[in-house]
């Protein structure tokens, strides 16, 4: 079921997804008509503007956010950033596995590991299903542009090692270009 209006000049798209096999949930989706912009933006840079880092605290949510929910907890889902309430503020968080949108951030990227499509964009992995993407973990060995802020950084041996949301990343050379490889993935 979709259904579409104006609200403070963004179009919110309104659907029905599973998020267990037992329940629907209802979101509702902004789609900024400024999404339509398609360029290449860092993984860890939303279109807006603001590097957001996952563990930030903001004293607002949002005004183009829209609340969903998800395995009984709240969150505001704002261009590919997940916010959960804590206490009179919002924290930035990683979204929880099984997670499903519509649309894709603007500014995803696309890679295939064993010819299959993944999408991600600032940190969170995605694939799709019965027309949704869903959150998945990172399959070992994908290659990504950057990594989301906030990790702890390490260096062993010369080589240097990032961790973010329980992902392992290592740095590596590819065709002249510093990109970080998943080594090993949280579960």
């Amino acid at each position: 079921m979709y259904h579409f209006f104006k609200s403070n000049k963004i179009i919110k798209k309104l659907f029905y997804s599973e998020n267990s096999r037992d329940s629907k949930a209802l979101f509702i989706l902004p789609i900024c008509i400024a999404a339509l912009w398609v360029g290449k933006v860092s993984a860890h840079q939303p279109v807006r503007g603001a590097v957001v880092t996952r563990g930030a605290i903001v004293t607002t949510a949002p005004r183009s956010g829209a609340w969903v929910s998800f395995g009984g907890t709240r969150y505001i889902y704002d261009g590919g950033v997940y916010y959960r309430p804590h206490g009179k503020s919002y924290v930035v968080v990683t979204p929880p596995i099984g997670f499903r949108l519509r649309i894709l951030p603007a500014g995803y990227t696309t890679f295939y590991v064993g010819g299959l499509p993944y999408y991600y964009y600032a940190g969170t992995y995605y694939i799709t299903r019965d027309e949704d993407y869903i959150v998945v973990q990172p399959p070992v060995g994908a290659l990504v542009e950057s990594v989301p802020k906030g990790g702890k950084e390490s260096v062993i041996d010369c080589n240097t090692f990032y961790e973010v949301d329980g992902i392992q990343y290592q740095a590596v050379l590819q065709d002249g270009a510093i990109w970080y490889k998943v080594i090993k993935a949280k579960g």
